[in-house]
């Protein structure tokens, strides 16, 4: 595979657009985005959803190169509740279905797994946004 091919990022957020769904009691049942570098609007954003970043160098397992291999940060935003407290039902059903969607699957090129050293981290609220985040640690190789 060529370097300009390697778009791990892209290929994990195809993966997951729309494939992660939340249930509400009000609103029923409705899926969530995932947007990739450079695609994220700045206004519209619903209630969950998620982003995808490369997180790290792409390295090589041989010479010449060639077998890739990297990290990317898969990022879980989900609407803080009226009283600024993390929406923890909403956030466990947002990991539930990623960790069964992503770890040790393969979408497009790419075989994804989580970082077994720190696969993920605990979830943060950020005022500002109104948003908590939690971040999952995505090892990817290039399918060879």
């Amino acid at each position: 595979m060529k370097l300009s091919e390697l778009t791990p990022d892209i290929s994990l957020a195809e993966l997951l657009d729309n494939l992660v769904n939340i249930r509400d009691t009000h609103k029923g049942e409705y899926p969530i985005r995932c947007f990739h570098q450079g695609t994220m609007p700045d206004k519209k954003l619903g209630d969950e959803y998620m982003r995808v970043l490369m997180n790290g160098v792409i390295k090589s397992r041989t010479t010449p190169i060639g077998c890739f291999h990297g990290s990317i940060a898969l990022i879980i935003n989900v609407k803080l509740l009226p009283n600024k407290a993390v929406n923890t039902k909403r956030v466990q059903q947002v990991v539930d279905q990623v960790q069964a969607l992503v770890d040790h699957k393969f979408g497009g090129q790419f075989f994804y797994k989580f970082d077994l050293k720190k696969p993920i981290t605990p979830t943060t609220t950020n005022m500002s946004t109104n948003y908590s985040t939690t971040i999952f640690n995505v090892e990817w190789e290039e399918k060879y």
